[in-house]
This record gives structure tokens, sequence and C-alpha cells, in this order.
């Protein structure tokens, strides 16, 4: 497509790197004249906009890339009134490097790691930050010298490399970012993006002279595994009663750069994976769902299997260290085994080995009955007591039967077992999987149930 004859005074801070990116699109330019095209300066800032970040404060978060892929052993940042300085060692640009950055942007990134260095980091950063159009942005990296100022074209200047020298870059982010700061609570929004996205960071961070912890890290989640693959390394687990869906968070160079649902039933399933061999889209922050791809999924499923197998004993009273621990790990469990185990065991079906390990978790509960003591039972017990007795008696546990002494009214009870259940509805399962053998106690025991009956009452008018 030909430019229009141009008029009016180009944007100097979006026409010099659109006019960097001419010669890589010059094959959707037009031919002129021999050894001359021309290319519409809007399609190249839309080129240019496919190398930008969703959030352009994310900037910092390819600079902390940066600093991780040309070696550095320790970061350093610090956010002023109105001034971001991030700062780090390892290897220096070239003034090579600095002037070309550009062009960078369209280079293919090895899919070796150890091959990877900072430069396409740097120039995405760069070119993202103009979006915030930042008063003066400048890199200094061992002498060498880029210099942005608002407004006008960046320069470069070449300088000796001393030793022990760093890469500092330096934003003057102007008046509208100091009173930003000094408002009540305020920080930058960089300074979030550091103390949030970058916890996996393997070596010392600093914030304003703060170190932020860095490994990976998943807080207070329980059931936790480890995933120690070849390729990938990471942690999975539970956020205690946690309703969010489950989570895939993908670590790339120390930074928490993507997250994903996870079609899993478990709600509050997090995992938290170095993955620095997924290949990334344009934008740097989305994960291309290749072969790689495929091979973390499986990763981590089988990371989730062994942790879901840890939440047993989470679903037991006695081994439950905090309210409400036991009815939650138990609904998870149940929905996994609805998933995974219930209709393959149902029909006597081959199940994988994950759905045997299911079935014999004891997750369900006994009372006390005249001739059986209270009990754990796995799924796999409960069908065979279906099979061997045709019938399974069962209760909803209250406290209040319990405060009335419920207990005594069920020695009376002459049968092998009473199932023991929270709620009514956490028998659907098992009259899907048993149908007609789960039978409420008051029709088993007409009598009993009219005692328990007669307690509870008399609890409320004490009451």
């Amino acid at each position: 497509m030909v430019s229009e004859p141009d008029n009016e005074t180009p944007d100097p801070e979006a026409g010099s790197l659109a006019d960097a990116l001419v010669a890589a699109l010059g094959a959707e330019g037009r031919v002129e004249a021999e050894g001359r095209f021309t290319l519409d300066r809007d399609r190249a800032q839309q080129k240019l906009a496919g190398f930008q970040l969703p959030d352009p404060h994310e900037y910092v978060l390819m600079l902390v890339q940066c600093a991780v892929r040309q070696g550095a052993t320790r970061i350093g940042c610090r956010f002023k009134h109105g001034k971001i300085e991030i700062a780090f060692d390892g290897k220096p640009f070239r003034i090579a490097d600095i002037e070309n950055l550009q062009q960078e942007l369209l280079s293919a990134e090895s899919d070796d790691p150890a091959q990877r260095h900072g430069r396409r980091e740097l120039a995405v950063a760069l070119n993202t930050a103009t979006e915030l159009n930042p008063r003066r942005f400048e890199v200094n990296s061992a002498g060498n010298l880029w210099i942005r100022k608002r407004g006008r074209e960046p320069q470069t200047r070449s300088g000796n490399v001393p030793r022990g020298a760093v890469t500092r870059v330096v934003i003057h982010k102007g008046l509208r970012g100091a009173l930003h700061r000094l408002m009540p609570g305020g920080v930058h929004p960089e300074e979030t993006l550091i103390r949030t996205r970058c916890t996996a960071v393997q070596i010392p961070l600093m914030v304003d002279r703060e170190v932020v912890l860095g490994g990976l890290r998943l807080g207070e989640a329980v059931a936790r595994e480890e995933i120690d693959h070849e390729q990938y390394a990471g942690l999975v687990g539970f956020q205690p009663l946690g309703a969010a869906p489950p989570e895939l968070r993908i670590v790339r160079d120390g930074v928490w750069i993507h997250s994903m649902d996870l079609d899993l039933p478990t709600p509050g399933f997090v995992a938290l994976v170095r993955a620095d061999r997924l290949r990334v889209d344009l934008s740097r922050f989305g994960v291309l769902k290749d072969e790689r791809w495929d091979e973390l999924e499986s990763v981590v499923l089988d990371a989730w299997e062994r942790s879901v197998l840890k939440l047993e004993r989470f679903a037991t009273r006695s081994a439950s260290n905090w309210h409400g621990a036991k009815p939650w790990a138990r609904d998870l469990l149940r929905a996994v085994i609805s998933a995974y185990a219930a209709e393959e065991l149902a029909r006597g079906a081959e199940v994988s080995e994950f759905a045997r390990r299911l079935a014999r978790l004891r997750i369900w509960t006994t009372t006390l009955t005249a001739r059986s003591a209270a009990k754990g039972l796995s799924l796999q017990d409960l069908l065979d007591a279906a099979a061997q007795l045709g019938r399974i008696p069962w209760l909803a546990y209250a406290d209040e039967w319990r405060v009335a002494g419920w207990q005594k009214p069920l020695e009376q009870v002459d049968a092998p077992l009473c199932l023991c259940v929270d709620e009514p509805s956490d028998t659907q399962l098992l009259e899907r999987l048993m149908p007609g053998v789960l039978v409420p106690l008051h029709q088993v025991d007409p009598h009993v149930g009219q005692l328990m009956q007669d307690r509870i009452a008399a609890l409320h008018r004490r009451g």
C-alpha cells in the first residue's frame, strides 16, 4: 500500500520507531522506481504495536528478564518521585546492540535458553515504555548510552567498558509520576509488578533496599508436590478453602509471564512452573500452544494427581488443622472421583492407577452401631459392602445431634455399618453408583430415628 503525501508534521515519538522497521516490512510496500519503495507509516506503526505488552507498565518485567538473560547476579530497583531506576550486572551491551534495538524486535528467538540474550527483551521494554510517554528514557550499559527525550529522536554514544560495569536503565516519568507517588498509599504501578510478578527470580532482587524473596513459592498452599522434570521445575498445591478456578502460572526468566485456567474439577489448585523452553508470542507474555506446551500439560497433570491424593489427610476430622478443611477436602475428592473413577468402578471396567488409588481414599466415615465402631471407608469399601449387604443405612451428621447425645441411640442399631455424611447431598455420588442401596437410617430403624428426634426436641426446649 502506497503512503499518501504527508503534509502534516509527523509524530517524532512514533515515527522513528516505525521508520526502523521499513526495511523489514518492505515486502508490504510498493516499488515506485528502481531501488525505491514506500510503506504506509500507519501500517508500520500497527506492526510495532504487536511488539508491545498489554499493560505498558509491564516493560519493567521485560527489563528483569533482560537482566536474567544477560547473566546478572543481582538486580536493584529504585522507585523515586517521578523516576524509576533499574540496574544489574552481567554481560554489558555493546554499542552495536544499542544502536540496533528496533531491528532486534524482528529477530528469531533461539530454542536453546542457554543461547538467548537480553537484547530482544530490552527492545520490547523500550518499545512498550514509549506508550507511557516518559519525559526521558536512558540506558547506560558500561558507558554505551541510549537516550530518548520526549518528542526527540533517540541518541546513542559509545564509551569504554570498565571492569565491573553495570547496565542502568532510568525512566523519568515527569510530574504525573511524581504526583502519583505522593498520593496516600501511592506506589508506581511498576513497583507493584516487580513485587508480585518477579518473586521467582533466583538471584538477589532489591526494591528500595528491600530484598524480594526469590524462588518458586505458593504461599499457604497445602498438599504440595514438586515438579522435577528434565525441562521444567515448579510447585503445585491447593489454596486452603480456595474457590478460584484451577490455574497454571508460567514463569520465564524469573518472571511470572502468563496464567491460564486448567480444565480440572478442583477449584483452588495452583501450578507454578518455570518453563524457559516454552515458545512465546510476539507480546512476550503469551505462550504458543505447540508440542512443548502439550508436554508441559502432561507434566502438570501428573503433579496434580499426586497433589490430589495428598488431600486425604485433610478429609478426616482428626487430621484437619483449620476450620472447614474436612468438607472442603472431601468435596474436592468426591468431584475428582466422580470425574475420573466412579463410572469405571461401577461397571467393573479396567481403570487407571490414579483411579484405583482414588477408590482407596478413606473419605467416608461410619457411625457407631451395635455391631461396629466408627471408622473410615473408601469408595471401594462401600462398593464391596453394597455387594455383600444389599443396603447401607446412612445418617446426616449434625452438631445438635452430637450435643443431644445421639451416640447412645445409635448403639441400638443392628447393622454392620451406618454411613455418616455431612449433608444429605453428599450421598448423591454414592446413590448414582449404587442405586437403591443407600437407605436413610430412620427407614431402616424407625425406633432409633424417633429416639434421636426426641432428644433433639428436648435439647431445643432446654435452649
